[in-house]
């Protein structure tokens, strides 16, 4: 009986503990373990394993550098909404900080890597922006024009975290190919503290945010997470096809 008893309290302390466990899961915990599926198949896609081992085909690069200035271009922009629809002083101040890094830290730094990998100042002015793309940076322009802080901040979540995570795990899984990768740097960029701080930050934002928001509302973010995901996927698979 003492034994039958001890095991019914046990299970009662594992449940409990099992749902204490739960309700403590922050809201991008629980988008991360939703888009996982996704998350890793973008991971391991031929064009990011290519980069960690260092043997992507220099035009498919060239293809993608010239692809993703346009779109932050347009990722810019998505910020100047979340600037528009802030409710204070200091998220407006975080919003434009976010876009002038936008514009000048990441447009800089895309600009060098342009010239490193011979892309000219006519190919980028020439440049017209690929269909996936198009479609890509006008679903995060509409739910930005459509939506609140919020909605921007899941919307933009897949670029900014996946970025960071993919940096790390190549940085780690490929380390010691780094002195012969030519896209060592590019690794290097995005798996730097500063910005895994930065996702953290990011991140924590968005947790804050959606505490409090009902059930129907949190799935309607996830659904936003969700194709965010999806258009990540694409760029890669895109950008590694050339089209």
């Amino acid at each position: 009986m003492k034994r039958i008893t001890i095991f019914i309290v046990s299970i009662i302390f594992s449940l409990c503990t099992f749902y204490t466990v739960q309700a403590q899961e922050s809201f991008t915990q629980r988008l991360r373990e939703k888009g996982n599926a996704i998350w890793e198949e973008a991971y391991d896609h031929p064009f990011v394993q290519k980069i960690g081992k260092g043997t992507l085909e220099k035009d498919k690069f060239q293809y993608y550098l010239l692809q993703d200035y346009l779109y932050l271009l347009q990722y810019a922009k998505v910020y100047a909404f979340a600037v528009i629809k802030a409710q204070d002083e200091a998220t407006m101040a975080y919003f434009t900080s976010m876009q002038n890094s936008i514009l000048a830290d990441e447009m800089n730094m895309h600009r060098s890597y342009m010239k490193e990998w011979g892309i000219t100042q006519e190919q980028i002015e020439e440049v017209e922006i690929a269909p996936y793309n198009r479609s890509y940076t006008s679903f995060l322009l509409s739910t930005a024009a459509m939506g609140d802080v919020l909605d921007i901040l899941v919307a933009t979540l897949p670029c900014t975290w996946t970025y960071n995570d993919y940096a790390v795990r190549l940085k780690k899984q490929y380390g010691r190919l780094r002195v012969s990768n030519p896209y060592q740097k590019w690794i290097d960029n995005y798996a730097q503290d500063e910005y895994v701080l930065f996702c953290k930050q990011y991140a924590d934002m968005i947790d804050k945010l959606a505490a409090g928001k009902t059930e129907a509302e949190l799935k309607a973010l996830e659904d936003i997470f969700i194709a965010g995901m999806q258009y990540e996927l694409l760029f890669w698979t895109s950008s590694y096809n050339g089209k």
